[in-house]
């Protein structure tokens, strides 16, 4: 089972074009567009308000551009990819693996033992029903996950061996 390579690449995209924010608020502000289209002369606070947008955008740019990964899951390991590196992990090296709230379709986030930096997932599915802050997906992939967190709590060594159920699709 594989994480979605389209919502890779498609956050990769807003990442820059979050980057780009600050230039196109520079070009607004040097150029004069913001003053013409302002019924009262501009401010402190405008100019404060502006660079707290320009500082938001740049640092989820950031936080999607380093963070978000297309992760690859098996019985015997998962294997993590962002940013051109790859790494491989047993099952017993994760910590968590949880879905984040508020996002459409389902987010994931897989956190590790050994403190490395959390990857952030999801998969492309048109079976996704929303209710409220919670989406569900309905591949059975937390049921995969959390049979193989169990299996790898009981037996490490051997966690990659046991029987595990398969996804839905």
């Amino acid at each position: 089972m594989k994480s979605s390579t389209v919502y890779y690449y498609f956050l990769k995209l807003v990442s820059l074009l979050l980057f780009a924010v600050p230039f196109i608020i520079s070009w607004g502000l040097l150029s004069g567009r913001f003053a013409a289209e302002s019924p009262k002369p501009l401010d402190v606070t405008f100019y404060v308000q502006m660079a707290v947008a320009c500082f938001l955008a740049v640092s989820l740019g950031y936080l999607l551009w380093r963070n978000f990964a297309v992760v690859e899951f098996s019985d015997f390991e998962l294997k993590v990819s962002r940013s051109g590196s790859d790494e491989s992990f047993s099952w017993s090296d994760v910590a968590k693996i949880h879905q984040i709230p508020f996002c459409t379709p389902p987010f994931y986030r897989l956190t590790f033992k050994d403190g490395r930096r959390p990857a952030y997932f999801c998969f492309f599915s048109f079976i996704v029903a929303s209710v409220g802050f919670w989406s569900w997906d309905f591949r059975g992939f937390m049921s995969y996950a959390r049979s193989r967190l169990e299996s790898a709590k009981r037996d490490p060594g051997r966690s990659a061996i046991a029987p595990s159920p398969k996804p839905l699709f």
